[in-house]
């Protein structure tokens, strides 16, 4: 017997047409993927338009931050998403980018999740709680080595090509 486990949200969210409910398909895949993540035991907390201490509250009490992509383009990577949790020292999980350029200076310390299977790579992260919990703060090790002004840079460079 395969010790392999699928985590798949089958009935969770409604497959629908765009327009006939609020969102569209990038919208209902993240839904699914976070019914999928809780289903899996796994705590997910949505942190959209919050700032400040409030923000810090909820990313200081997590293992880590999830990197996800807004939009189809899921080759495009988003460098200021990343770069605030990197340098307060909290883990960042993110969608594999493929070739993007501005996604080098965080090679080493983000945990880029390679395959076809998002959710199912991070419930294995989960599954290994000791190697992983090691693996996740080695790379924000690595990025506290790099340079600041190299990696701000990125980071606003980044953020500029995203909204042009």
């Amino acid at each position: 017997m395969s010790n392999r486990t699928f985590v798949i949200g089958v009935g969770m969210t409604k497959f629908e047409k765009p327009g006939t409910k609020d969102g569209d398909y990038p919208d209902w895949a993240k839904e699914a993927g976070e019914k999928a993540l809780g289903d899996a035991g796994i705590s997910v907390k949505v942190l959209f338009g919050q700032y400040g201490a409030q923000r810090d509250a909820e990313m200081f009490a997590s293992l880590a931050v999830v990197n996800l992509h807004q939009t189809d383009d899921t080759t495009l990577f988003e460098p200021i998403r990343c770069f605030y949790p990197l340098i307060n020292r909290i883990p960042v999980i993110s969608e594999a980018v493929g070739a993007d350029q501005t996604a080098e200076p965080y090679r080493d310390s983000v945990c880029f999740l390679d395959g076809g299977d998002f959710v199912e790579a991070v419930v294995d992260l989960y599954r290994h709680p000791d190697e992983s919990v090691r693996e996740l703060h080695e790379r924000t090790l690595q990025f506290q080595k790099t340079s600041a002004v190299v990696a701000i840079s990125a980071a606003v460079e980044g953020f500029v090509e995203s909204i042009s």
